[in-house]
């Protein structure tokens, strides 16, 4: 399975290879509120593929079939189409290996390694400009990019050689360089950067880059003012840091992935467990409510998220970040999500929000995912 959260929305793919979405997004597939998680099968909603993979971000969400077409919905500038509905972008008869999405807009990579993106990307940019443009291969001197990832301002490629690529808004160091500044042209990141290491991993939130390397270290930059780095209780950092080296945290098993939501962090060590830092006004660290007094409103170290009685914390496969709630799902394939329930949408109108059940929830708690 795969999973992506949006802003109060979430996205599902089942082994079966349809789609399960829940939440509140105005133009997701199968329109309109929902708690529990709704359908999209993949015979009568994508062209008759079945799903690989999902992505999701503010208010648009997409998914890559098994042939390789992107099937795409939500803000125009995000989507490359000028229909907000659901909609197959045949995208110039390149087959889509991955997706991501910021907050308006879009980042793809399609199987022969080429860099596409669509919209707002930065401040510099259009945020009318709903027009997927190639970043040409000179931009990354021709190096094959096998990896894409986006923040909510700012772009992320990692190349077939581990090098990492970054290019957008740099206001708070979330570009890993120092010295850079706002920019479209995307800018190497040298690799004695993280000690020579490859680059095996990168995710991006609001203004903070997380980054894994082959050996399993954690590295942290950009806004850090909530814990989200999990570097301690400091402003930003425009240089990346090595995230648990005081502790020794991850230092026995190391890092597999991260997720990054507005400002909180969920990160996969190689033995499947979760950790969490960042802001935990919604709940959406899984250790408790901070508003009766069970844990802090902001967590400044990865801490380790506890089990329960319905969660125990290992064989985590996946998991993602959205701006109030998170979503893991297992090895066995089951989902468990936590965060609000509701969620401001626009107008001040609230709506469900991605974690599938009618209540907040301030602890890993399980979603039904019927057919």
């Amino acid at each position: 399975m795969a999973a992506a959260c949006g802003a109060y929305f979430t996205l599902l793919v089942g082994a079966d290879g349809d789609m399960y979405s829940m939440g509140k997004c105005k133009t997701e597939v199968g329109q309109g509120n929902s708690v529990g998680p709704r359908i999209s099968k993949y015979i009568s909603c994508f062209g008759g593929q079945q799903v690989e993979t999902v992505a999701a971000g503010g208010a648009s969400g997409g998914v890559v079939t098994k042939n390789g077409a992107m099937w795409n919905w939500g803000n125009k500038c995000a989507t490359g189409r000028d229909d907000i509905n659901l909609g197959c972008c045949p995208f110039f008869g390149h087959s889509v290996a991955m997706l991501a999405f910021g907050g308006t807009s879009c980042i793809l990579l399609t199987k022969n390694g080429d860099v596409w993106k669509c919209g707002q990307n930065d401040h510099l940019e259009n945020p009318e400009d709903n027009t997927f443009h190639c970043v040409h291969p000179r931009r990354f001197k021709c190096q094959k990019i096998e990896m894409v990832a986006s923040g909510e301002f700012h772009k992320m490629a990692v190349d077939t050689h581990g090098t990492l690529w970054t290019w957008g808004d740099n206001l708070s160091g979330e570009l890993c360089d120092k010295a850079a500044r706002a920019t479209r042209t995307p800018v190497e990141i040298a690799p004695e950067t993280f000690q020579g290491q490859k680059v095996a991993h990168v995710a991006g939130g609001n203004r903070y880059t997380m980054v894994v390397t082959e050996n399993g270290a954690l590295w942290g930059c950009g806004a850090s003012n909530l814990g989200q780095t999990g570097l301690g209780n400091i402003d930003r950092t425009s240089i990346p840091k090595q995230v648990g080296i005081t502790d020794s945290i991850f230092q026995r098993f190391g890092v597999r992935m991260t997720a990054c939501g507005q400002r909180h962090t969920l990160i996969v060590a190689m033995n499947n467990r979760l950790w969490v830092c960042g802001c935990n006004k919604n709940m959406n660290l899984g250790i408790g409510d901070p508003y009766r007094g069970d844990t802090d409103t902001c967590v400044w170290i990865p801490t380790l998220i506890p089990d329960t009685r319905n969660f125990t914390n290992e064989n985590v496969m996946t998991v993602s970040a959205g701006y109030t709630h998170s979503v893991a799902v297992m090895c066995d394939g089951s989902v468990f999500t936590w965060g609000l329930c509701h969620a401001p949408y626009y107008s001040g109108v609230t709506a469900p929000s991605g974690t599938g059940h009618n209540h907040n929830v301030s602890v890993p708690t399980g979603v039904r995912m019927s057919r």
